[in-house]
């Protein structure tokens, strides 16, 4: 995982403060994890600060490196699931992550997604799109390619997106991010960035 502080932050305060008795304090099993561009440094760029963070991903799909969706994009409001989403993706073979959007989406991203620093790939395609994807399954992800067009023979085109009410099953999401008319197709691979620690001590 890449950590968004400083290099020196290593937490030897805490460790020399636990060695002459103090108590350890907090949820020490966890972290504040989001998702992080993967190309940034592995600590914090004091210029481009917090600008590495992908946090529009409920409005594309997410896969690894099997080409796979492996968790709800669209469970709540990103404010709710970004802070876990890092230990999913850390979870994930090769530990990192490519979120995937079509050309409708471009507008509703983040700035961050548009600064000269970050990582991206394009295509006109999707088989053009994932040739460019590094470390990502191409047969696994073209899967989603072949869910879109059974889906959008059965339930017709879908455009614009819309926040989940209840949870949709794979092929409906796959449909309704990848289902457009749109020509190109935006990806950005993500990994696990630590920003902060749950974890304190305080005097016995």
């Amino acid at each position: 995982a890449k950590v968004r502080g400083t290099r020196y932050n290593t937490g030897r305060g805490i460790r020399m403060a636990l060695d002459i008795g103090a108590r350890a304090y907090g949820h020490w099993s966890c972290a504040h994890a989001s998702s992080w561009d993967l190309n940034a440094p592995e600590f914090g760029d004091p210029i481009v600060r917090g600008a590495y963070q992908k946090h529009s991903y409920p409005f594309g799909i997410m896969v690894n490196a099997r080409g796979e969706r492996f968790l709800d994009e669209g469970a709540d409001f990103n404010n709710f699931t970004y802070a876990r989403y890092g230990r999913e993706i850390l979870q994930q073979p090769g530990m990192f992550a490519w979120q995937v959007f079509d050309q409708r989406a471009t507008s509703l991203l983040r700035e961050t997604y548009r600064i000269k620093q970050i990582t991206r790939a394009r295509g006109d395609t999707l088989e053009d799109l994932v040739k460019n994807m590094e470390g990502v399954d191409a047969e696994g992800f073209l899967r989603l390619e072949v869910q879109r067009a059974r889906m959008r023979q059965l339930d017709g085109e879908v455009v614009g997106h819309a926040r989940r009410a209840g949870g949709e099953d794979d092929d409906a999401r796959t449909r309704r991010h990848l289902g457009g008319r749109a020509s190109q197709f935006r990806a950005y691979p993500g990994a696990c960035c630590i920003c902060r620690r749950c974890r304190c001590c305080h005097r016995r």
